[in-house]
């Protein structure tokens, strides 16, 4: 009845959470490692990339993809947080670089890949202005704010 689907509710709110956490740890493990590529080869980068590597068992364990950014933008995966100018129509609306990984769980949008997007304005090299707001998540709007 209504208990069981309550229930049902707080057990799907805090696997979600618990997913997002882990994201946000892999997310820091990630960045970590990229930051010791460039200057250290040592034990420190193998004990992080072991880490790194795990918690990326542990999301795809647990039915999680990362959402692919390359190729076309899709509002329904990918949140732009800038966008480029670029000298041709094709590159439109395409995405030019990932800034944070999203991730799918199953269909589900579990968080919105962050990405850069080109725009073609006519005018190379400009800097578009970023997203707007209603194109970022409320859970991603809060992040961003503390951000700027």
């Amino acid at each position: 009845g209504k208990i069981d689907d309550v229930s049902t509710a707080i057990a799907d709110s805090n696997y979600r959470s618990l997913l997002l956490g882990i994201v946000s740890i892999y997310d820091l493990a990630e960045q970590m490692l990229r930051t010791l590529s460039a200057s250290d080869q040592g034990e420190g980068h193998r004990c992080l990339a072991t880490v790194t590597l795990q918690l990326r068992q542990i999301l795809e364990s647990n039915g999680l993809v990362r959402i692919v950014t390359e190729g076309q933008f899709d509002p329904k995966r990918h949140r732009a947080i800038e966008s480029f100018a670029c000298e041709t129509p094709e590159k439109n609306d395409t995405i030019k670089e990932e800034v944070r990984p999203g991730f799918l769980d199953g269909s589900k949008v579990l968080r919105f890949a962050e990405v850069t997007v080109w725009k073609y304005t006519g005018t190379p090299g400009e800097t578009v202005n970023p997203a707007s707001p209603s194109e970022i998540l409320p859970e991603t709007a809060k992040e961003h704010e503390g951000q700027r």
